[in-house]
């Protein structure tokens, strides 16, 4: 009669997010061979029986970044008098998974001493819970604790700069795993820091009065008369400035805030 049908396991089911290690999802190639009996050959095939390959040992190795479907693996072993088993074969979906993950940092590259921005990490595949701010190597500031946000590919936190002039992010290589439990690898990449000058001097503004036609500078107006008034600043201001941070005393009202240079 025929030999009972082998059975097959991964030899490491890696996992972040399955303390059973049934996910079927793997950063090894070896699939562990089990039930041959002592003088029986075995053979295994990957094309769900299409083409057969004689095993040696107990085991075989899985193509490199690959996917499997339930019933592709299959094994089958033949006793000395010839007779072959039935199959044995993956009862689940299988992934071989060697791409080490990798991610990107995004955010501004200048702050105000004390301020603070949205950086936002963007992953190549889904860290699960292995990646914190832990993580992350940091000079000129410090994360706002608890900020740490998102799921799946993009995650973001809140930096606090320093009061230095300098401050930098960096995620090293080999800090946290993909679901396959590859270590990611971001040691030469551009992307996986960020470099931010820290600006400590306060803007000031200087004021100057021109005539209607805004082509001569004044220094008095009549009653009724109407000037343009000029608002030069040492850094942009963005939207934080407007008319009504202007305090006019004597009378005078000031209208149509317009701006001419970034």
């Amino acid at each position: 009669s025929a030999p009972a049908a082998p059975s097959l396991v991964l030899a490491t089911d890696s996992y972040y997010d399955d303390a059973t290690n049934t996910d079927g999802i793997t950063n090894s190639k070896a699939v562990t061979v089990v039930g041959i009996a002592t003088g029986n050959t075995w053979e295994y095939s990957t094309d769900s029986g299409v083409t057969w390959t004689t095993g040696t040992g107990t085991s075989f190795n899985l193509a490199a970044d690959t996917t499997y479907v339930d019933g592709q693996v299959q094994v089958r072993q033949t006793d000395a008098a010839g007779n072959t088993s039935t199959v044995g074969f993956n009862g689940t979906a299988w992934t071989e998974d060697q791409t080490k993950p990798t991610v990107a940092l995004s955010g501004a590259d200048l702050m105000a001493s004390g301020g603070s921005q949205t950086i936002t990490f963007t992953f190549s595949e889904d860290p699960g819970t292995t990646f914190d701010l832990s993580d992350t190597t940091i000079s000129g500031g410090t994360w706002l604790a608890g900020s740490l946000a998102g799921s799946g590919l993009t995650r973001t936190a809140t930096f606090v700069a320093g009061t230095g002039t300098a401050a930098s992010i960096k995620v090293a290589s080999g800090v946290f795993t993909d679901i396959a439990g590859n270590a990611n690898a971001d040691g030469t990449d551009g992307d996986n820091a960020l470099a931010i000058t820290i600006n400590n001097n306060a803007p000031k503004i200087a004021l100057g009065l021109y005539d209607s036609t805004n082509t001569t500078a004044i220094t008095q107006l009549l009653d009724g008369q109407t000037a343009v008034v000029h608002f030069d600043f040492t850094q942009a201001p963005g939207t934080s400035f407007s008319l009504a941070d202007v305090t006019i005393t004597g009378g005078g009202v000031l209208t149509g805030l317009v701006q001419v240079d970034s």
